[in-house]
């Protein structure tokens, strides 16, 4: 019986700490996946660097699959830039837009929606830094809302950088 009690507490400690909590205390696991255009997952906080610029290059294409069953809303923000304004940064997310500003979140009337057990299309998100006089960074994450707009769970945090 010991034993018993011993392995189901293990149990409550490990799948208690296994989950995640959103910044409004309640519990909230993540519902999406990040993937780069050779369909490997992204890490959270992962830096993509790129040495030159369109035509050539510098097109970060990347995917989101949904891993619930139900819909889920998403949206993108530029946290910070160093080097660059912003406005130098193309992206699609959903629509597509040509310029950022820092800590606006796109699309900014309503959210990118997928529905549960998907995975977007190729090209409906990609990001492309057309700033080629120097080195610049860009700071942008992705994460989820409620059908109220409002945030939950964690957000998945990338660089984009571009050093010539």
């Amino acid at each position: 019986m010991r034993k018993i009690w011993i392995i189901l507490l293990t149990l409550a400690v490990f799948s208690t700490a296994c989950k995640k909590k959103s910044t409004g205390g309640e519990e909230q696991s993540a519902h999406f996946v990040v993937k780069d255009e050779t369909g490997n997952t992204v890490e959270n906080n992962h830096t993509f660097t790129f040495r030159t610029v369109p035509p050539q290059g510098g097109v970060l294409n990347l995917s989101i699959t949904n891993t619930s069953a139900s819909t889920i809303h998403l949206k993108t923000k530029l946290v910070s830039v160093s080097g660059a304004s912003g406005q130098d940064m193309e992206f699609c997310f959903g629509n597509c837009y040509v310029g950022m500003q820092q800590g606006t979140a796109y699309p900014q009337n309503g959210t990118f929606d997928l529905n549960g057990n998907t995975t977007s299309q190729p090209g409906e998100i990609h990001y492309i830094n057309h700033y080629a006089n120097g080195q610049a960074q860009y700071t942008i994450e992705i994460y989820e809302v409620d059908n109220s707009g409002n945030r939950i769970g964690d957000a998945f945090t990338f660089k984009y950088q571009y050093t010539p």
